[in-house]
């Protein structure tokens, strides 16, 4: 097991951030950047993380480029926290944002302002308009897609409009090297149209979610007594419609890529901020739980300087991001990063096994389950993962049991136990004061919020 050397580096990045200085641009001579961040994605829906859909097939051929990490973690199964934490390589109850009403602290370093420091022109190009605009992820970057939100206007862009976006932004570059960008696509995140994927696949099922799925809808889903096996193969139909249209976005970014020549010459990474419950442990959607399912996310990284491909079958965490990133074009990362750099294997170099977190946060304390789960922290260590619930405490081995069906049988005398329980109470105890925490939501936050399904209803559809 890892020492404490990085749980405790939490602590210390509760100070401000001390951040690198360039005392001259290395964007001159490095390679482009590009993170493509996908809501919602489960890692196995993609036929690259052993999906037989075959509805991934850009994706996959992505994946055939690079490094593909098969047990990679998000800290929490919600949009901003997951973001907050590639960005800053930080873990949530660190950086601060743990529910998408709360807004990244200017004090905490960026990946963005890392790069803008350095030279790069940086620019976000998002989806979920509030992620730059009132979830303070703009950090850093000189071209935003939405510096503010504007009244009336659609809260979630199209992600062929993000594409479009990004293209017209390079055009405007040209040439130029040293490019940071960062893209975000919505669609396999509820609620949830029905696309021609779904509906050639629905034929005959005359269900509620027959014409697509509301976030009202889902929210019925969640009540074992209303809904029938057919609801739920619906469901996941639907979602595998959404993950397919997210494939062919990537697609046409690829390709877009290829045209302007910026492709070789592109550090890609993708990677998912949170999964999807698809009728698991009894609900759909995502939010407020600690189950592999939301858990789990694709993440990979194609260098075209590096030779090396393949799977990494050691676990990582979304918090590397930020540290990788650097670390591949050679620039000093901020003190106080409990994310660990992962670029040793994009050149065949083997990672070592370290612990990674994930937790809980509700939105509104009376939806809180039993048993102090408002604040549960999941550890992992190799295969097993401990969770600890107010005074609940469950142990999971992931390799026997990755559907986690029957939690391990726990003892005085488990030396495993003993020595991630302390663990898991130290991380539970970093809880800095973020911008955004505690405030009133506003008429318009409340409004945004419901219409994703993150206020009312089970959390788990959240």
């Amino acid at each position: 097991m890892m020492s404490l050397h990085r749980l405790l580096l939490g602590a210390l990045a509760l100070l401000p951030f001390l951040t690198s200085s360039c005392s001259e641009s290395r964007a001159a001579d490095a390679p482009n950047v590009l993170i493509l961040s996908i809501d919602t994605l489960r890692a196995d829906a993609l036929g690259c993380y052993g999906s037989q859909g075959g509805h991934t097939p850009n994706i996959d051929r992505l994946a055939e480029r690079g490094v593909l990490f098969q047990r990679a973690l998000a800290p929490m199964a919600t949009t901003f926290p997951s973001h907050s934490s590639m960005f800053t390589g930080l873990y949530p109850r660190v950086h601060g944002v743990r529910w998408n009403g709360h807004t990244l602290d200017e004090d905490r370093t960026t990946l963005a302002e890392v790069l803008d420091d350095a030279g790069f022109e940086t620019g976000a190009f998002v989806s979920y308009k509030a992620m730059v605009a009132r979830g303070g992820l703009h950090q850093g970057f000189d071209s935003v897609s939405d510096e503010k939100l504007v009244a009336d206007s659609p809260r979630i862009r199209d992600g062929g409009e993000v594409n479009r976006l990004a293209f017209e932004y390079l055009d405007g570059l040209g040439e130029r090297g040293g490019t940071f960008l960062w893209l975000h696509y919505f669609e396999p995140h509820s609620p949830y149209p029905l696309t021609d994927y779904a509906s050639e696949r629905l034929v005959g099922y005359e269900g509620p979610l027959a014409d697509g799925a509301s976030i009202d809808e889902i929210h019925v889903m969640n009540d074992k007594k209303r809904r029938t096996p057919a609801d739920v193969a619906a469901f996941q139909t639907l979602y595998d419609g959404r993950v397919r249209e997210a494939d062919r976005l990537v697609g046409e970014l690829i390709e877009g890529l290829e045209e302007r020549g910026r492709l070789d010459d592109t550090i890609l990474v993708l990677v998912g901020d949170h999964g999807q419950l698809l009728g698991e442990h009894g609900h759909v959607g995502h939010g407020a739980i600690l189950w592999q399912e939301v858990l789990e996310v694709p993440f990979m990284i194609v260098d075209p300087r590096s030779k090396a491909t393949g799977e990494v079958q050691t676990r990582v965490g979304v918090v590397d991001l930020m540290p990788t990133v650097l670390d591949l074009l050679s620039l000093e990362a901020p003190a106080g990063m409990q994310g660990r750099s992962l670029a040793r294997a994009l050149y065949g170099e083997a990672l070592e096994d370290e612990l990674y977190f994930a937790e809980v946060r509700i939105a509104d304390p009376k939806q809180a389950r039993p048993r102090g789960q408002n604040e549960a922290v999941a550890v992992f260590h190799e295969h097993h993962k401990f969770v600890l619930q107010g005074d609940e405490e469950v142990l999971y081995d992931l390799n026997a049991d990755p559907g986690e069906g029957q939690a391990l049988e726990l003892t005085l005398e488990s030396e495993l136990v003993n020595r991630l329980r302390p663990l898991a109470r130290f991380h539970k105890e970093l809880s800095p004061e973020a911008r955004g925490q505690g405030a009133e939501l506003t008429e318009a936050m409340k409004a945004e919020l419901e219409a994703l399904g993150y206020l009312g209803g089970e959390e788990a559809s959240e």
